[in-house]
Protein backbone atom coordinates (compact mmCIF):
# COMPACT_ATOMS: atom_id res chain seq x y z
CA UNK A 1 0.00 0.00 0.00
CA UNK A 2 1.34 3.69 -0.64
CA UNK A 3 0.58 6.24 1.92
CA UNK A 4 1.33 9.27 1.67
CA UNK A 5 1.99 11.46 5.07
CA UNK A 6 2.66 15.29 4.51
CA UNK A 7 4.50 16.74 7.35
CA UNK A 8 6.29 13.98 6.78
CA UNK A 9 9.42 15.40 7.90
CA UNK A 10 8.22 17.37 11.22
CA UNK A 11 7.73 15.80 14.93
CA UNK A 12 4.94 13.07 14.77
CA UNK A 13 5.67 12.08 10.78
CA UNK A 14 9.27 11.27 11.17
CA UNK A 15 7.78 8.89 13.85
CA UNK A 16 4.79 7.52 11.84
CA UNK A 17 6.64 6.69 8.18
CA UNK A 18 9.42 4.78 10.11
CA UNK A 19 6.46 2.52 11.70
CA UNK A 20 4.60 2.44 8.52
CA UNK A 21 7.84 1.25 6.67
CA UNK A 22 8.10 -0.96 9.49
CA UNK A 23 4.62 -2.34 9.25
CA UNK A 24 5.61 -3.22 5.14
CA UNK A 25 3.94 -0.15 3.27
CA UNK A 26 5.52 2.01 0.91
CA UNK A 27 5.59 5.97 2.39
CA UNK A 28 5.59 9.32 0.66
CA UNK A 29 6.79 11.90 2.85
CA UNK A 30 6.12 15.06 2.16
CA UNK A 31 7.18 18.54 3.73
CA UNK A 32 8.78 22.24 3.13
CA UNK A 33 11.23 21.88 5.73
CA UNK A 34 9.93 24.77 7.45
CA UNK A 35 11.23 22.73 10.85
CA UNK A 36 13.90 20.74 9.59
CA UNK A 37 16.23 21.89 12.50
CA UNK A 38 13.92 19.55 14.41
CA UNK A 39 15.85 16.57 13.29
CA UNK A 40 13.38 14.48 11.07
CA UNK A 41 15.28 15.04 7.76
CA UNK A 42 18.58 13.09 9.86
CA UNK A 43 16.61 11.04 11.43
CA UNK A 44 13.74 9.64 8.66
CA UNK A 45 14.18 5.91 7.69
CA UNK A 46 16.28 5.71 5.16
CA UNK A 47 13.17 3.65 2.86
CA UNK A 48 11.31 6.55 3.47
CA UNK A 49 10.32 8.18 -0.16
CA UNK A 50 10.53 11.93 0.90
CA UNK A 51 9.82 14.67 -1.57
CA UNK A 52 10.57 18.61 -0.78
CA UNK A 53 6.24 20.68 -1.33
CA UNK A 54 5.19 23.33 -0.57
CA UNK A 55 1.57 23.00 0.19
CA UNK A 56 0.65 26.00 0.13
CA UNK A 57 1.43 26.21 -3.31
CA UNK A 58 -1.32 25.41 -6.24
CA UNK A 59 0.87 23.33 -8.24
CA UNK A 60 2.81 19.74 -7.23
CA UNK A 61 0.16 17.85 -5.21
CA UNK A 62 -1.31 16.16 -7.36
CA UNK A 63 1.27 14.75 -9.00
CA UNK A 64 2.38 13.28 -5.36
CA UNK A 65 -0.46 12.01 -4.47
CA UNK A 66 -1.40 10.12 -7.91
CA UNK A 67 -1.73 5.80 -7.06
CA UNK A 68 -1.81 6.56 -3.41
CA UNK A 69 -4.19 3.99 -1.37
CA UNK A 70 -4.31 6.76 1.77
CA UNK A 71 -3.10 10.51 2.60
CA UNK A 72 -2.55 10.94 6.51
CA UNK A 73 -2.60 14.94 6.63
CA UNK A 74 -0.41 16.14 9.67
CA UNK A 75 1.37 19.19 7.93
CA UNK A 76 0.46 22.32 9.48
CA UNK A 77 1.69 25.35 10.80
CA UNK A 78 2.43 24.77 14.84
CA UNK A 79 4.63 26.22 17.54
CA UNK A 80 3.27 27.67 21.31
CA UNK A 81 0.45 29.44 22.55
CA UNK A 82 2.69 32.68 22.18
CA UNK A 83 3.31 31.96 18.92
CA UNK A 84 -0.38 31.11 17.67
CA UNK A 85 -1.39 34.38 19.50
CA UNK A 86 0.96 36.72 18.20
CA UNK A 87 1.00 35.18 14.76
CA UNK A 88 -2.96 34.93 14.87
CA UNK A 89 -3.29 35.88 10.76
CA UNK A 90 -0.82 33.93 9.31
CA UNK A 91 -1.23 30.94 11.54
CA UNK A 92 -5.43 30.76 10.77
CA UNK A 93 -4.98 31.40 6.81
CA UNK A 94 -1.92 29.47 6.15
CA UNK A 95 -3.11 26.43 7.59
CA UNK A 96 -6.67 26.59 6.46
CA UNK A 97 -4.84 27.07 3.20
CA UNK A 98 -3.04 24.09 3.32
CA UNK A 99 -5.80 21.94 4.26
CA UNK A 100 -8.08 23.28 1.18
CA UNK A 101 -4.84 22.33 -1.11
CA UNK A 102 -4.82 18.29 0.02
CA UNK A 103 -8.49 17.93 0.02
CA UNK A 104 -8.58 19.05 -2.59
CA UNK A 105 -5.88 16.90 -4.67
CA UNK A 106 -7.19 13.87 -2.84
CA UNK A 107 -10.72 14.61 -4.64
CA UNK A 108 -8.85 15.32 -7.90
CA UNK A 109 -7.06 12.25 -7.41
CA UNK A 110 -9.56 9.94 -6.31
CA UNK A 111 -7.57 8.91 -2.63
CA UNK A 112 -10.22 6.83 -1.23
CA UNK A 113 -9.04 7.46 2.39
CA UNK A 114 -7.70 10.46 4.30
CA UNK A 115 -6.48 10.92 7.62
CA UNK A 116 -6.99 14.26 9.00
CA UNK A 117 -4.67 15.14 12.48
CA UNK A 118 -6.81 17.78 14.24
CA UNK A 119 -6.05 18.94 17.18
CA UNK A 120 -8.02 19.54 20.97
CA UNK A 121 -7.12 23.22 20.09
CA UNK A 122 -10.31 22.57 17.24
CA UNK A 123 -12.52 23.94 20.58
CA UNK A 124 -11.02 26.88 20.70
CA UNK A 125 -11.76 28.87 17.49
CA UNK A 126 -10.43 31.91 19.44
CA UNK A 127 -7.26 30.54 18.95
CA UNK A 128 -5.79 30.96 15.31
CA UNK A 129 -4.58 27.57 15.33
CA UNK A 130 -7.56 26.14 17.00
CA UNK A 131 -9.73 27.82 14.64
CA UNK A 132 -7.72 26.58 11.38
CA UNK A 133 -8.19 23.31 12.87
CA UNK A 134 -11.56 23.31 13.00
CA UNK A 135 -12.59 24.68 9.55
CA UNK A 136 -10.34 21.61 8.63
CA UNK A 137 -12.81 18.89 10.24
CA UNK A 138 -15.70 20.69 8.30
CA UNK A 139 -13.32 20.34 5.46
CA UNK A 140 -13.06 16.93 5.91
CA UNK A 141 -16.81 15.95 6.42
CA UNK A 142 -17.75 17.78 3.40
CA UNK A 143 -15.80 16.24 1.29
CA UNK A 144 -16.07 13.20 2.38
CA UNK A 145 -19.80 12.82 2.64
CA UNK A 146 -19.87 14.60 -1.25
CA UNK A 147 -17.29 12.27 -2.65
CA UNK A 148 -17.52 9.70 -0.86
CA UNK A 149 -13.93 9.46 0.68
CA UNK A 150 -13.24 7.30 3.88
CA UNK A 151 -11.81 9.49 6.48
CA UNK A 152 -10.61 9.45 10.01
CA UNK A 153 -10.60 13.03 12.07
CA UNK A 154 -8.51 12.16 15.46
CA UNK A 155 -7.92 15.42 17.56
CA UNK A 156 -4.11 14.58 18.98
CA UNK A 157 -4.31 16.19 22.55
CA UNK A 158 -0.53 17.05 23.93
CA UNK A 159 1.54 14.62 22.01
CA UNK A 160 5.33 14.27 22.68
CA UNK A 161 8.60 12.75 22.44
CA UNK A 162 11.94 12.62 21.11
CA UNK A 163 12.66 14.82 18.14
CA UNK A 164 9.85 17.42 19.41
CA UNK A 165 10.72 21.18 18.52
CA UNK A 166 12.59 22.67 22.04
CA UNK A 167 12.72 26.35 21.49
CA UNK A 168 10.86 28.18 23.35
CA UNK A 169 8.92 30.58 21.07
CA UNK A 170 7.54 27.67 19.07
CA UNK A 171 7.86 24.56 21.06
CA UNK A 172 5.50 22.36 23.80
CA UNK A 173 6.05 22.53 27.23
CA UNK A 174 7.80 19.04 27.71
CA UNK A 175 11.08 19.81 25.37
CA UNK A 176 10.89 23.32 26.32
CA UNK A 177 11.00 22.91 30.27
CA UNK A 178 13.56 19.40 29.24
CA UNK A 179 15.98 22.17 27.27
CA UNK A 180 16.10 24.97 29.64
CA UNK A 181 16.68 22.15 32.03
CA UNK A 182 19.44 20.47 30.71
CA UNK A 183 21.45 23.79 29.45
CA UNK A 184 20.66 26.01 32.38
CA UNK A 185 19.81 23.59 35.11
CA UNK A 186 16.45 26.19 35.64
CA UNK A 187 13.06 25.85 34.66
CA UNK A 188 11.21 29.37 33.59
CA UNK A 189 7.21 29.22 33.38
CA UNK A 190 5.20 31.17 32.48
CA UNK A 191 2.38 30.17 34.06
CA UNK A 192 1.92 29.27 37.85
CA UNK A 193 2.10 25.88 36.90
CA UNK A 194 -1.19 24.76 38.18
CA UNK A 195 -3.09 24.23 34.76
CA UNK A 196 -4.09 20.12 34.17
CA UNK A 197 -3.40 18.68 30.84
CA UNK A 198 -3.02 15.59 29.23
CA UNK A 199 -0.02 14.34 27.51
CA UNK A 200 -0.04 11.11 25.08
CA UNK A 201 3.33 10.04 24.19
CA UNK A 202 4.58 9.57 20.55
CA UNK A 203 5.16 5.96 20.33
CA UNK A 204 1.20 5.18 21.82
CA UNK A 205 0.00 8.23 19.13
CA UNK A 206 1.51 6.53 16.48
CA UNK A 207 0.64 2.60 17.48
CA UNK A 208 -2.97 3.96 17.73
CA UNK A 209 -3.18 5.58 14.09
CA UNK A 210 -1.63 2.39 12.69
CA UNK A 211 -4.27 0.66 13.94
CA UNK A 212 -6.64 3.07 12.23
CA UNK A 213 -4.81 2.93 8.80
CA UNK A 214 -5.41 -1.01 9.19
CA UNK A 215 -8.76 -0.21 10.05
CA UNK A 216 -9.78 1.66 7.03
CA UNK A 217 -7.93 -0.63 4.90
CA UNK A 218 -9.17 -4.20 5.88
CA UNK A 219 -12.78 -3.08 7.10
CA UNK A 220 -13.69 -0.18 5.35
CA UNK A 221 -13.45 1.99 8.46
CA UNK A 222 -14.77 5.55 8.11
CA UNK A 223 -16.30 8.00 11.00
CA UNK A 224 -16.63 11.36 9.86
CA UNK A 225 -16.98 12.57 13.39
CA UNK A 226 -13.82 14.05 15.64
CA UNK A 227 -12.25 12.31 18.62
CA UNK A 228 -9.83 12.78 20.87
CA UNK A 229 -6.74 11.11 20.84
CA UNK A 230 -4.77 11.16 23.99
CA UNK A 231 -3.81 9.51 27.51
CA UNK A 232 -7.13 9.35 30.31
CA UNK A 233 -4.81 10.82 32.74
CA UNK A 234 -3.64 14.69 33.33
CA UNK A 235 -0.95 15.98 34.99
CA UNK A 236 -0.19 19.76 36.42
CA UNK A 237 2.65 22.14 34.50
CA UNK A 238 4.51 21.52 37.40
CA UNK A 239 4.11 18.01 37.66
CA UNK A 240 6.22 17.64 34.42
CA UNK A 241 9.14 20.21 35.71
CA UNK A 242 9.28 17.65 38.35
CA UNK A 243 9.84 14.53 36.65
CA UNK A 244 12.29 16.51 34.81
CA UNK A 245 14.27 17.45 37.77
CA UNK A 246 13.95 13.62 38.88
CA UNK A 247 15.50 11.99 35.68
CA UNK A 248 17.91 14.67 35.38
CA UNK A 249 18.96 13.84 38.89
CA UNK A 250 19.74 17.35 39.74
CA UNK A 251 19.22 20.34 41.69
CA UNK A 252 17.06 22.54 38.93
CA UNK A 253 15.65 25.88 40.07
CA UNK A 254 12.22 25.64 39.21
CA UNK A 255 10.48 29.20 38.70
CA UNK A 256 6.42 30.34 38.17
CA UNK A 257 5.06 32.96 37.87
CA UNK A 258 1.42 34.09 39.08
CA UNK A 259 -0.37 34.38 35.96
CA UNK A 260 -2.93 31.78 34.90
CA UNK A 261 -2.57 30.13 31.77
CA UNK A 262 -4.93 31.52 29.11
CA UNK A 263 -6.14 28.11 28.01
CA UNK A 264 -7.00 27.30 31.42
CA UNK A 265 -10.72 27.90 31.08
CA UNK A 266 -11.08 27.42 27.61
CA UNK A 267 -10.89 23.57 27.27
CA UNK A 268 -13.85 21.66 28.38
CA UNK A 269 -13.18 18.22 30.21
CA UNK A 270 -13.24 15.47 27.49
CA UNK A 271 -13.45 11.55 27.42
CA UNK A 272 -10.33 10.38 26.68
CA UNK A 273 -10.76 6.65 25.91
CA UNK A 274 -7.41 5.82 24.98
CA UNK A 275 -5.02 4.42 27.58
CA UNK A 276 -1.77 5.62 27.49
CA UNK A 277 0.99 2.67 27.39
CA UNK A 278 4.02 4.86 28.65
CA UNK A 279 3.27 6.72 31.84
CA UNK A 280 4.37 10.47 31.78
CA UNK A 281 6.97 9.63 33.97
CA UNK A 282 8.39 7.42 31.46
CA UNK A 283 7.74 9.35 28.31
CA UNK A 284 9.56 12.00 30.04
CA UNK A 285 13.09 10.20 31.02
CA UNK A 286 12.74 9.04 27.21
CA UNK A 287 12.75 12.37 25.90
CA UNK A 288 16.11 13.04 28.09
CA UNK A 289 17.96 10.02 26.80
CA UNK A 290 17.28 11.16 23.36
CA UNK A 291 18.57 14.78 23.70
CA UNK A 292 21.51 12.97 25.21
CA UNK A 293 22.09 10.80 22.02
CA UNK A 294 21.60 13.66 19.53
CA UNK A 295 24.05 15.90 22.19
CA UNK A 296 26.82 13.05 21.65
CA UNK A 297 26.37 12.45 17.95
CA UNK A 298 26.45 16.31 17.37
Amino acid sequence: MRIIVTGGIGFIGTHLCKAIIQAGHNVVAVDNLSREDSGGLTHRDKDVDFRYCDIRSVTGHESILAGSDMVIHLAAKVGGINYYRDNAYEVASDNILIDKQIIDSVIKCRVKRFIYASSAHAVIPSLSYGLGKLVGEKLTQWAAKQYGIQVAIPRLVGIYGPLQDSKKETGSVIPVFTRQAMDSKSINCLTNGNEMRSYYYIDDCVNHLLGVVSQMMLCGFSDPNPYYLGSNEVHSIREIADYINYHLDSSVDISYSEENSMLMDSCPEVDLKVVSDTSLSDGISKVIDSMRKIECVS
